[in-house]
């Protein structure tokens, strides 16, 4: 219970510091400012398939490498993408047995004039649904600045929503992962 009150109260607080610090200004991205954008990203061509192998049950693609373009009301973050997406797929056994859910993770890299590298993970379920989450940060004429972004798209159509916030600033720290209990 402490810990689902703690979420909601984390989600409460980043609801009302949004509604504090977010205005009626121009959606682009004010000049030296954040901003929270919204957009698109299209991924319609494959360079490279990767590597795919079926090991234990497990569908796993590693190295595939994909051009995508993304526009958005941040033109900071507008512009060709190359994605380096890797994937592990799992036969489920609800909702619908024999269908698949897939756990996905890679790089995203921007190039100059508007420069960034960024890490993603993900997941699809048996529909095709995609969501995944991207932190990237700044690189040449975009140093200092970071992105969160959360894309969803439907695989069928090879177009993602996304938004996110633009800030300057340290990306987050990573978040190590829990030991299990006794050990």
């Amino acid at each position: 219970m402490r810990r689902m009150w703690a979420a909601g109260a984390a989600v409460v607080m980043c609801l009302a510091l949004g509604a504090m610090t977010t205005t009626a200004q121009d959606a682009t991205e004010p000049a030296g400012g954040n901003a929270w954008y919204v957009g698109t990203s299209t991924c319609a061509e494959v360079i490279s398939p990767g590597t795919a192998t079926f090991e234990n049950g497990v569908q796993q693609v590693r190295d595939a490498v994909i051009d995508c373009t993304q526009a958005t009301d941040a033109p900071r973050l507008n512009g060709p993408w190359t994605i380096h997406h890797n994937f592990d797929c799992y036969l489920l056994t609800t909702p619908v047995p024999g269908s698949g859910g897939c756990v996905m993770w890679g790089t995203s890299v921007a190039p100059e004039p508007y420069g960034w590298s960024a890490t993603y993970t993900g997941v699809e379920d048996a529909s095709g649904q995609q969501t995944v989450q991207i932190i990237g940060i700044g690189l040449g004429a975009n140093a200092g600045w970071v992105f969160y972004e959360v894309d969803t798209m439907s695989t069928a159509s090879g177009t993602a929503d996304v938004e996110g916030l633009l800030y300057q600033g340290a990306p987050p720290p990573a978040v190590p992962l829990p030991s299990p209990a006794g050990e």
